[in-house]
């Protein structure tokens, strides 16, 4: 009988073992950013060079004509860790500035530099994270929370 219970509960742990999920998928979180409280979800992206410079830029944009625009020195061809900062900058190679264009301003990354996460994913398509940070009008206004998870879709 001791037999039978301990070849039953060693047929239970090995069946439970079985069940545990090893290499499970990462959460993707949504191609979206955040401005304030209200969440911009990404229908599609372009990548573009700045006239007049070197640098290039990729623009992600919502249903509505807003936007989201990263420039770089170059497009990023490994994983890294980018220092956001503030425009009118000169970029280095580890750098990216950040612009928000939304319905009444163009809005541009003020305060601290940030790190920003870049990984490079199937088909040399560039996955963005930003971190909460400030954006602010141009000229002057108040500055609004914004963050991103971003990945190219064309």
């Amino acid at each position: 009988m001791k037999k039978i219970r301990l070849i039953m509960l060693a047929s239970a742990i090995l069946l439970f073992a079985a069940c545990t999920k090893d290499g499970s998928d990462p959460v993707i979180p949504k191609n979206s950013w955040t401005l304030n409280s209200t969440q911009h979800l990404v229908v599609g992206s372009s990548r573009a060079s700045v006239s007049g410079s070197t640098d290039a830029t990729i623009i992600y944009k919502d249903g509505s004509n807003e936007a989201v625009t990263l420039g770089f020195k170059a497009l990023p061809t490994a994983n890294a860790t980018y220092e956001l900062v503030e425009a009118g900058t000169s970029l280095s190679d580890n750098q990216c500035h950040l612009s928000v264009t939304n319905a009444t301003n163009n809005l541009l990354f003020k305060g601290n530099t940030a790190s920003v996460e870049v990984i490079i994913g199937e088909n040399k398509k560039i996955i963005v994270t930003i971190p909460e940070v400030n954006v602010a009008p141009v000229i002057s206004g108040t500055a609004l929370k914004f963050k991103a998870a971003l990945y190219e879709t064309n």
